[in-house]
């Protein structure tokens, strides 16, 4: 297997190179059948962890930038919230104790 080969297209290879070389015997259509399934089951696979990828990818970047986004529009983290608007709230009536 080269360094450029997945598991998957080198077993693929394996079974192509198995099936050119078999004779026409019952047993040998059968071993050849299950290379064929074998076969498509890896093209399924892989083609299912290249869209699994990359829409988890896709997914990871939009919420990377909603997060980017909620920080620009609330620059504190959520827990001070509160104490802030309390800050905020006690300055109006006058006091100006600061407790965070």
């Amino acid at each position: 297997m080269t360094s450029n080969q997945t598991p998957n297209t080198a077993l693929a290879s394996v079974v192509r190179t198995l099936l050119s070389k078999h004779s026409a015997s019952q047993l040998s259509n059968s071993h050849i059948g299950m290379g064929r399934a074998n076969e498509q089951i890896a093209r399924t696979q892989e083609s299912y962890i290249s869209n699994a990828t990359s829409s988890w990818l896709e997914s990871l970047e939009r919420s990377l930038a909603q997060m980017k986004e909620y920080q620009v529009r609330y620059p504190y983290p959520i827990i001070l919230l509160p104490r802030l608007y309390n800050l905020g709230r006690s300055q109006e009536a006058g006091n100006s104790s600061i407790s965070l």
